[in-house]
């Protein structure tokens, strides 16, 4: 609680102890005549209050009587949008209340009260929200809502005596539970933290405080609109744009996807394209600020979207999304909350090849909609989790930190942990596991500003505009976009000096090209090169299970026996970053980021560089038994040390793939490069060597991993939950197969915080010093996202990892 809530319950206090001691306050009127001049400054908030919401707000009461009940304002008469049917209307919010205007009802009902008890208790199923039968007794029961007016214990009376002389039905509306004990978010700092009974009504929750008893402050409203007033939907601007765009936008695409299906391929191409086609509850924007997306705005901790509930070991994380209204699918059917629930539940379907791995779904132990238009997100407690690791250790594992600590299951990215919607009308009758092969998968759909008409794998890709796009009020202005493929990523910039092209999608924009891209694009005055940045980073996998690479001498020779400065200067002129650790410099939780080496040296310090040393992989290999034959190549029990390079058909990598030849033979390897597509070295299993581990029978693979964003975690990469199995669907990210009890603690501790907190910081620094010593996998450079766009093409929004964003706004003049 912060010093100013804290100060203004303390305000509302002091007044009503000023004042006399009423035992009973008047019922409101909204009969009161309008007094459309009058205004009342607020000086404590700096705020006025006029016209019908000032009359509303006294409603014949007391000055101090309506502040006890309504509160100070909190923000000035403003257009808001309602989430109540999502039309805009001027809006007040106080302490305790909302107000709205409607001129079009009569008085008294051209201001009404906005239901917070409602919203505040919303999805909840816990005991005290269920209905009861009426219990007699005196009690008053409400057969509208099946819930009594308080209880016959002591505070329950004095809840009941509260609601009648304090507003009853007009200011409060009916109760929607029973009495029950909850630890309050808003109360006086003195019992803060404390748990007291409390009752919902339509409009408030009451909180009996018998320290207080005999006082006029026994039973205290909740804070509701402060609680809640952040809680409101984004009015989105429109793009201004011009008025005569080109009809057909050409993108320059080097690589396919695996499948266009989201949840299943994890390919930096794959998700561009589907940016095009569907939306998520939340997105980033190019400033890397969080935006809703298909929710109506972001829930977070701090705007009380997002909460806990429970106590003790049954509390629990919940993050509501309240989604905007009247959105259509590309066929015109209405999405709704529907849609989901049914991807969340087809993301946890075994059948369904859920390639992104399916680590993010199992943190919820359920997901709830109240209605179409609302979406409750339930993480599990610590002692649920603690059941699923005691039920399956091999899959819910990485759960193990929050059990450890006995802390509720969370997530850093607890409000942006769903990808993509899917439409559930049009997937529902698929069996999961053939989605991927049906020809929805080759013309995708969903509520996003394009749809997918033809898709051929190694030529085009075709998109023509939604016609029923209204996510946002920017509708997609180019009518149609088309992505040629090139096998030859040089020929991508060559596009846009000769006008052929109009952009470049940024994994195939790699850093070898800059210079080429300088000089043909830049300097002729064809187009711009822009780098976005981000924390990206390309490396060699192992398969640490299989020869030879599960003799960790082995895996060190190997880095031992690459020259990173030879190849970046030959390659990128000396212009990436090597790596030494899984988190580039630039991360604020790397092990080389300076600020960290300055404040934890005894960390930091031990995080081994595997810089060019022939002598050492020499040592190493020697040590290993891998003998040199005659012709310089080391064998061992007869077989020899001959390794295959996976990689993709990327140019840099290319060249990476055919310069590693001279340097591991010259300690003893024979390495062959094996070039393939994206598309190949990333499929599904049974084909797909990346998460089947085919590469890895004295073979490497060579790719890098894409973030688009600061909050990395290790855990779906390194941790050993993640390893791609037939009894998961091979659905994890770890594809080196490694399996170390330190790195599983660290990495699983780094997910259990929410911020950059210093003892994250050194669960992260620690696994970063076991990865460096274990070496699975070798990290080489860091990569930028990088794009070209001709000069006339504006509106371009990209995340840092290098996903396109917002398509809708993008205009591309003549």
């Amino acid at each position: 609680m912060n010093s100013r809530r804290r100060w203004d319950r303390r305000l509302v206090y002091l007044m009503m102890i000023v004042a006399l001691a009423v035992t009973a306050f008047p019922r409101p009127s909204f009969s009161a005549p309008a007094q459309q001049g009058r205004t009342r400054h607020f000086s404590e908030t700096n705020l006025d209050v006029s016209g019908r919401i000032l009359d509303t707000w006294e409603s014949g009461r007391s000055y101090n009587d309506s502040l006890f009940i309504n509160g100070l304002p909190l923000t000035d008469l403003h257009d808001e949008i309602s989430l109540t049917d999502g039309k805009v209307y001027k809006t007040q919010w106080f302490e305790r209340a909302r107000f709205e205007l409607h001129p079009e009802n009569k008085q008294p009902y051209d201001v009404l009260l906005g239901l917070l008890g409602v919203f505040g208790a919303e999805g909840r199923k816990d005991t005290p929200f269920r209905t009861v039968a009426n219990p007699g007794g005196g009690v008053q029961w409400f057969p509208e809502t099946k819930h009594t007016l308080g209880d016959s214990s002591e505070g329950g009376k004095a809840i009941a005596r509260f609601w009648q002389q304090k507003g009853g039905l007009s200011q409060f509306g009916f109760p929607i539970s029973q009495p029950f004990q909850e630890v309050t978010r808003e109360t006086d700092p003195k019992v803060a933290g404390k748990s007291f009974l409390v009752q919902y009504f339509e409009r408030q929750r009451f909180e009996y405080h018998p320290e207080n008893k005999g006082t006029p402050f026994e039973v205290l409203l909740g804070r509701l609109g402060a609680e809640q007033k952040g809680q409101v939907p984004v009015m989105e601007k429109q793009v201004q744009r011009g008025t005569n765009p080109v009809d057909v936008l050409r993108i320059g695409r080097g690589q396919d996807p695996g499948t266009l299906i989201p949840y299943d391929d994890n390919s930096l191409i794959g998700g561009n394209i589907r940016n095009f086609v569907y939306n998520s509850l939340v997105k980033r924007d190019d400033k890397e600020n969080v935006l809703p997306d298909l929710a109506s705005y972001v829930p977070t901790l701090e705007n009380g979207g997002a909460y806990y509930v429970g106590t003790g070991d049954d509390k629990r994380l919940v993050v509501k999304y309240k989604l905007k209204r009247g959105v259509k699918w590309y066929d015109g059917q209405e999405f709704t909350s529907n849609d989901v629930i049914f991807t969340y539940k087809l993301w946890l379907n075994p059948d369904f090849p859920a390639g992104v791995g399916r680590q993010v779904a199992q943190q919820f132990a359920s997901l709830d909609n109240p209605d179409p238009y609302t979406v409750i997100f339930n993480y599990l407690t610590w002692k649920e989790a603690a059941a699923l690791i005691a039920r399956d250790a091999a899959t819910y594992g990485f759960l193990q930190a929050f059990v450890d600590k006995k802390i509720p299951v969370t997530a850093p990215l607890y409000n942006e942990q769903f990808l993509a919607v899917l439409p559930q009308h049009a997937l529902a009758k698929m069996a999961p596991g053939d989605i991927d092969s049906s020809d929805y998968s080759q013309t995708i759909w969903g509520t996003g500003p394009y749809h997918v008409t033809k898709y051929q794998t190694g030529q085009t890709l075709e998109m023509e505009i939604n016609p029923n796009y209204n996510v946002t009020p920017n509708k997609p202005v180019i009518k149609r976009i088309s992505m040629p493929y090139f096998s030859d990523n040089k020929q991508l910039p060559v596009g846009i000096a000769t006008g052929t092209l109009d952009l470049t999608t940024s994994e195939s924009i790699t850093p070898d090209l800059i210079t080429t891209i300088q000089k043909t694009v830049e300097q002729a005055g064809k187009g711009k090169l822009l780098n976005q940045g981000g924390y990206s980073y390309e490396h060699v996998d192992f398969n640490v299970t299989v020869e030879p690479f599960n003799d960790l001498r082995v895996r060190q020779a190997l880095a031992y026996s690459l020259d990173r400065n030879a190849i970046n200067n030959a390659v990128f002129g000396g212009q990436l970053t090597i790596m030494n650790a899984w988190l580039p410099p630039n991360h604020w939780a790397s092990a080389e980021n300076p600020d960290n080496m300055k404040k934890y040296p005894a960390l930091t310090s031990q995080i081994v560089k595997y810089d060019y040393n022939v002598a050492k992989a020499n040592q190493l290999l020697d040590a290993a038994g891998w003998v040199k034959g005659a012709d310089g190549i080391r064998s061992k029990n007869g077989k020899t040390l001959k390794v295959d390079w996976l990689t993709t058909n990327k140019a840099y990598r290319k060249l990476i793939a055919t310069a590693q030849q001279q340097y591991l033979r010259a300690v003893g390897f024979d390495s062959v490069p094996d070039v393939q597509t994206a598309g190949q070295v990333f499929a599904n299993p049974p084909d797909g060597p990346l998460y089947t581990g085919s590469y890895g029978n004295f073979g490497v693979v060579q790719f890098a991993w894409q973030f688009f964003n600061d909050e990395i975690s290790p855990t779906p990469l390194f941790d050993s939950t993640g390893v791609p199995t037939a009894a998961n669907g091979f659905s994890g990210s770890n594809d080196l197969f490694w399996s170390n009890a330190d790195a599983d603690k660290y990495g699983r501790d780094t997910d259990t915080y929410i911020g950059h907190s210093d003892a994250r910081l050194q669960s992260y620094l620690n696994h970063q010093v076991v990865f460096s010593k274990e070496l699975p996998s070798f990290p080489l450079f860091g990569l930028p996202a990088l794009y070209i766009v001709t000069n006339n093409f504006q509106n371009l929004h990209a995340a840092a990892g290098g996903t396109l964003e917002d398509p809708q706004e993008w205009y591309l003049g003549k």
